[in-house]
């Protein structure tokens, strides 16, 4: 039985771990607060989606899923902690890694030859690339050692259990067998949504354009609202 390491049990994280261990693997949920860690090895969630609790509870029966605050040897590693803005100094507005580096430190740490790392964090392009190369300095193993690929979440609060079961997933790796690996084993989670592989840059593209895409549909809708209120429109009519 494959052991996967999930790193960050927060709102994507959590939800994650719970559904590879009721896809029947042994999962290890790793986290740097110590008050999540007793809680969610006591059964409790930390966060509110509907059914989460009563998959935490299936997932916990099984004797397959535990928690932890230092990371613990693996077969596969995800690291889904946040990537927030920050601004710098010129004025841009730019993606904060700190966490996934910091994650990807953790991974180093304990890592193995063959392993494999999957970043699933919304990231710019290369950043998978900048997790081989944090995993590579921390470990010591050469980036050939071990496998990196890139998959990034799809799911939204409220339908969280649901999206990861049926969203279609892209994974991407600048090495084709590393992303044939994460294939098979995220292939017993995604049970109706199709999986599709490709480069890591491309994947790191498809959700930037995905959420920008989103984004823009959003916006666009306020402004209709706002033009629909102006002329006494009822935009929900």
């Amino acid at each position: 039985m494959k052991k996967i390491e999930i790193m960050g049990c927060g709102y994507i994280g959590l939800p994650t771990a719970i559904t590879f261990t009721l896809a029947g693997y042994e999962v290890c949920g790793f986290d740097v607060k110590p008050s999540v860690v007793e809680s969610l090895n006591h059964g409790k969630i930390h966060i509110v989606e509907p059914n989460l609790q009563q998959a935490m509870d299936e997932a916990m029966a099984t004797g397959r899923l535990h928690f932890t605050t230092k990371p613990e040897p693996a077969d596969v590693f995800i690291i889904a902690v946040q990537t927030p803005h920050r601004d710098t100094p010129e004025g841009k507005r730019v993606s904060d890694m700190t966490f996934v580096r910091s994650a990807a430190k953790e991974v180093g740490s304990v890592v193995r030859e063959g392993n494999l790392v999957v970043l699933e964090s919304t990231s710019p392009p290369y950043s998978t690339r900048m997790v081989e190369q944090v995993v590579s300095e921390t470990s010591g193993l050469a980036p050939e050692k071990f496998m990196t690929a890139h998959c990034p979440e799809r799911i939204i609060p409220g339908r969280m259990l649901i999206e990861l079961r049926e969203n279609d997933r892209i994974i991407g790796s600048k090495d084709p067998k590393a992303a044939a690996y994460a294939k098979e084993i995220y292939a017993p989670v995604v049970t109706k949504g199709t999986i599709r592989t490709t480069d890591d840059l491309t994947a790191e593209m498809c959700k930037l354009t995905e959420n920008t895409f989103r984004d823009i549909n959003i916006a666009y809708a306020n402004e209709l609202s706002k033009v629909c209120d102006r002329l006494g429109i009822d935009v929900f009519g």
